[in-house]
C-alpha cells in the first residue's frame, strides 16, 4: 500500500516536471497575462517539492505534506483556468460604447479558434502593450478597400459595401492610419491568419484603421455574450 502510494506520487511528480518544461520551454508570454504565468510555475515548483517531502517523509508529516500538496495543485487548477480557458476583467475606455460601458465587467472566453465576423474580442495591441477589446469585422478572405466621401475623406469598404456599425456611423479613415496606407492604392484581400477590428464608437475608438491588419497570434479571446 506504503509503495503504491510513493508509486502514484512520483509519478505525479514527473507530471508535473514535464509540464514545468513545457511551460518554460514555449514563450507563452503573447498570450496569458505573464504574472499569472509565473504565479503557475512557481505553485508548480512548491508542489514538486512538497511531494519530495512528502514521499520520503515519515507519516505523521507525510500527511501534513499531502495537505499542503492538495491546496496547492487546486490553486494550479483554478490558475490554469484562469489564465488559458476563462477570465473576467473591466472594459477601461469609451471606444466599445454604447455596447460596452467604461468600467463593464466582461468575461473572456480563451479558446480563439472559431472567431467570426461581429464577434467581439481582446487583443494584445502591440504598439501600445496593452490589452484592447474591438469588434471584428473582417476575416480570412474578406476584401478591404477605400472610398471617398463630397469632402475627399477616406472611409471603409469591406467587400464593396460601406462599413456601417450597428449604430450606423460610417468608418473614416487618417490619412495617415496604417489602414489606409496599406488599401489606399489596390484593395486589401484578408489572410487565413488574420482580422480587422473596429471600435463600436467610431470617433474615439484606436482600433484597426490605426494599428493595421490584426493578427491571431495576439489574440487573447472572445468576450462572452451576442453583441451583433
Amino acid at each position: 500500500m506504503l509503495n503504491s502510494k510513493i508509486k502514484k506520487k512520483s509519478i505525479f511528480f514527473l507530471f508535473n516536471v514535464i509540464l514545468l518544461i513545457i511551460f518554460l520551454g514555449f514563450n507563452l508570454s503573447n498570450y496569458v497575462d505573464s504574472k499569472n504565468l509565473l504565479f503557475i510555475l512557481i505553485l508548480m515548483l512548491i508542489t514538486d517539492f512538497l511531494l519530495l517531502l512528502s514521499i520520503f517523509s515519515k507519516k505523521t508529516f507525510g500527511e501534513i505534506f499531502d495537505l499542503l500538496t492538495f491546496l496547492t495543485n487546486f490553486s494550479i487548477f483554478l490558475m490554469i483556468i484562469v489564465t488559458f480557458v476563462v477570465f473576467t476583467s473591466k472594459v477601461d475606455g469609451s471606444s466599445m460604447e454604447p455596447t460596452l460601458k467604461n468600467h463593464k465587467r466582461v468575461y473572456i472566453y480563451k479558446i480563439r479558434n472559431d472567431v467570426k465576423v461581429d464577434n467581439v474580442v481582446v487583443y494584445k495591441d502591440t504598439f501600445s502593450d496593452v490589452f484592447i477589446v474591438k469588434r471584428v469585422v473582417a476575416i480570412k478572405d474578406d476584401i478591404i478597400s477605400v472610398a471617398y466621401n463630397e469632402e475627399n475623406k477616406p472611409y471603409i469598404l469591406i467587400n464593396d459595401v460601406e462599413y456601417r456599425n450597428k449604430y450606423d456611423e460610417r468608418y473614416y479613415m487618417d490619412l495617415k492610419g496604417k489602414l489606409y496606407l496599406a488599401i489606399k492604392d489596390e484593395p486589401y484581400k484578408v489572410l487565413e491568419d488574420e482580422f480587422l477590428l473596429l471600435g463600436d464608437n467610431e470617433e474615439l475608438s484606436r482600433d484597426g484603421r490605426h494599428i493595421g491588419i490584426s493578427s491571431y497570434k495576439y489574440l487573447i479571446g472572445k468576450v462572452i455574450g451576442d453583441f451583433k
